[in-house]
């Protein structure tokens, strides 16, 4: 949702990922095999879909909110 924020509407984005997990989910396929082919958005989906990728992201919110006092 995030990544596709930056693209459209949060609430558009939003919609778009439930209707994605919906298809994933009934053909058995990966979240980031359908997102693709549902939006001309420019999103890096194979950076994406790398859980090291996630990792990094994960610390860099962690940094953004210690330095907030969150």
């Amino acid at each position: 949702v995030f990544a596709l924020s930056q693209h459209m509407p949060r609430q558009e984005a939003e919609q778009l990922v439930k209707q994605a997990v919906r298809q994933a989910t009934t053909e058995k396929r990966n979240l980031f095999e359908v997102l693709p082919g549902l939006t001309d958005a420019k999103v890096d989906w194979q950076a994406l879909s790398d859980p090291a990728q996630a990792l990094g992201q994960v610390q860099a919110l962690t940094s953004r909110a210690l330095l907030k006092g969150l």
